[in-house]
This record gives C-alpha cells, structure tokens and sequence, in this order.
C-alpha cells in the first residue's frame, strides 16, 4: 500500500510541470545547446575545408601546424578584443569624468579642510574643564607655596 502511495505522488510530480521549468528547457536550448552546437559545426566544417582544399596542393605539416596555430590563437585574441573595448570604454568614462571632477573634487576637499578645524574645536572643549582645574590646582599650589615660604621667614 505505501509503495502505490509514492508511485503515485512520484506520477503526479513527474506530470506536473510548471512553467519556469518549460521556460528553463527553451532557454536551455536557445542559450546553450544551439550556440554550442552552431560554432562546432563551423569548427568541423572549418577542418574539413582544410583538409579537402590542403591535399589537393601538396600539403605539408607546416601549413597544417600554422592553421593549428591560428584557431589556437583566435580565442585569445577575442579574448584581447574584449579587454581592450573594456579598457577604451574605462578611458573614455574617465575622460568624461575629469571634466566634472574638479567641481566636486574641490568641494570634497573644502569640506575635508574643515575636519581637523572642528576636530580642533571639539578637542579643545572636551580638554578645557581639565586644563581649568589643572590651572586652579596649580595657582592654588603656587599660592600657597608663596604664603607658607614668607610665613616661615
């Protein structure tokens, strides 16, 4: 009785499918087997291109390594393509930028400007009770330091 219970639950689980999972099955196949398939059909067609129009002439390993060479070299180069139109994209948004920066930079700096000035300010009336009655206590010393030395004469 229980093993027809889970067949039948694992049927229901099986027949129901939503349509995220429909959706993710198409774009499986749109976004990863077709392009896949695609360039490794031209791959293929590409070798054997080379193969057919390379043994009519006398074809030698050095033409077949230079070819070898060539698709070996032809990712890195996208690759390269790819990291310089990012780079030229980076100058081109700091080129723009320098002619705004300076505005706001010197705004950043006013107002860092300010920092150690009221750093300064906050500093010295959190110190100031301190120093007054340091200042008291040593007025306070030298007062009587004075007094007790005429009193002893």
């Amino acid at each position: 009785m229980n093993v027809m219970n889970t067949q039948s639950s694992n049927e229901n689980k099986s027949s129901y499918t939503s349509e995220s999972i429909k959706r993710h099955k198409r774009q499986r196949f749109w976004q990863i087997f077709l392009p896949i398939g695609f360039f490794s059909l031209i791959l293929i067609a590409a070798i054997v291109l080379i193969i057919i129009f390379g043994f009519r002439d006398a074809i030698s390993f050095r033409q077949l390594s230079d070819t070898a060479v060539i698709w070996l070299i032809a990712p890195a180069l996208l690759f390269a393509l790819v990291t310089v139109l990012i780079l030229g994209g980076m100058i081109y948004l700091i080129a723009k930028l320098k002619g705004a920066l300076p505005m706001y930079t010197g705004m950043v700096q006013h107002y860092f400007g300010l920092v150690p000035e009221y750093a300064r300010k906050w500093s010295d009336k959190a110190v100031s009770p301190i120093l007054a009655l340091e200042s008291a206590s040593a007025r306070i010393k030298t007062f009587s330091s004075v007094l007790f030395r005429r009193s002893s004469k």
